[in-house]
């Protein structure tokens, strides 16, 4: 997993924060803000489904530290940081 940054530019400061509210809507995290830029980060730490199946298949043999080790993995491999800048 490579740790790149995409880049959005907005035009001016509304268009930063309309584009900002777009992000965190889809499940960003602000990390840094300014007047004119903004660092998002995106973590997933897998589907509802993946780890049902997981824990009712050998997980609950584990006593669901599988489903801890596969959130753990998911959200090191879905890491994607956006700088927004006007």
């Amino acid at each position: 997993m490579s740790n790149t940054m995409r880049t959005r530019t907005a035009t001016d400061r509304d268009e930063l924060e309309a584009l900002v509210d777009d992000y965190i809507r889809d499940g960003y995290s602000v990390q840094t803000e300014s007047d004119t830029k903004a660092v998002l980060e995106y973590h997933d730490s897998g589907s509802l489904l993946a780890h049902l199946a997981l824990f009712f298949t050998i997980g609950w043999v584990t006593l669901g530290f599988l489903n801890g080790f596969y959130a753990w993995y998911r959200r090191r491999q879905t890491r994607d940081k956006v700088r927004v800048e006007v």
